[in-house]
């Protein structure tokens, strides 16, 4: 078997597997405990993301999804339409080693009126992996690990109820706010602040540019709920009139400062309800987040 297909991993809470063609010379991944699973590809993800609906078939079931990513990328990885709280985590092929892995947990993971829940259980949830290098990867998603340990937390599981993954591609990020934090169990694999509900991202190319180079800078929010928020640009401190789209362009000369150094930064404020019936809300309670990159102009 091809050890590309074999390399899989999920950890921190989740299943894990791990095999490979050469398993003593291998490099041990970041993981617990193996569930050998099959591969669904997804091929080369666009920022536009690749969505795919799956089901478990059972609650030691998990679903392992591979895709490729051909240039430096920051990854978005979502699952949403949870009934039952699911896990992930991201394997490299290359690396023959976890690149991130995450749980929620605590009150804010799941809803304090569960039983009312009429679209799903657990709150829907992104991570943001920063930094990916071209190379082949692996995500799997799977039921909480204790809830594994403990069916009865599972007596509602049915294999009718679907749940959504989703994988996007974006330049590599310049700054995400809230910040991200340590895994709690793997301090050397980074994930989102357990209470950070929402976060914004930015990126911009080219990534070395020129006091000639037309500069291109996208925020991007996570979970992929972009049109719950107001944006507004600012260049060197100072806001750009007109500048409120996911996408800003302006000629490097515009913020390049002495020293080489301009500073731009999107602010995103809460400003349409998330549409749940059971729980609706203004994302961040109708605050604001800003993330601030520093751009060296050559």
């Amino acid at each position: 078997m091809n050890s590309r297909n074999t390399l899989l991993a999920l950890t921190t809470g989740i299943l894990c597997s791990f095999a490979a063609a050469n398993a003593a010379s291998a490099q041990a991944p970041v993981c617990e405990r193996g569930l050998p699973v099959d591969t669904i590809e997804l091929g080369t993800p666009t920022s536009e993301g690749t969505v795919r609906q799956e089901r478990l078939d059972s609650p030691a079931d998990s679903k392992a999804f591979r895709f490729s990513v051909s240039d430096p990328s920051s990854a978005f990885v979502y699952v949403g339409d949870q009934w039952f709280d699911l896990d992930m985590a991201v394997f490299s092929v290359e690396l023959n080693t976890s690149v991130s892995c995450w749980t929620t947990t605590g009150a804010k993971a799941r809803s304090e009126r569960s039983e009312n829940r009429a679209i799903q259980l657990v709150r829907p949830d992104e991570q943001i992996i920063r930094g990916l290098q071209p190379g082949v990867y692996i995500l799997v998603a799977g039921p909480d690990y204790q809830f594994v340990e403990n069916p009865g937390a599972l007596a509602g599981f049915d294999p009718k109820k679907d749940f959504t993954i989703r994988v996007a591609l974006n330049p590599v990020v310049c700054g995400v706010e809230p910040a991200m934090v340590k895994n709690p169990k793997y301090p050397e694999l980074e994930m989102r602040a357990d209470d950070a509900w929402y976060q914004i991202a930015m990126n911009y190319q080219p990534s070395l540019p020129t006091a000639n180079s037309l500069m291109t800078f996208q925020v991007t929010a996570s979970p992929p709920y972009n049109d719950l928020f107001d944006f507004q640009w600012f260049v060197n401190g100072q806001p750009v009139p007109g500048a409120t789209d996911l996408v800003f362009q302006a000629p490097a000369t515009q913020f390049a400062q002495p020293g080489g150094q301009g500073r731009v930064a999107v602010r995103a404020k809460g400003a349409r309800v998330y549409p749940d019936p059971d729980q609706p809300h203004i994302p961040l309670d109708g605050g604001t987040l800003t993330v601030e990159c520093s751009v060296p102009v050559r």
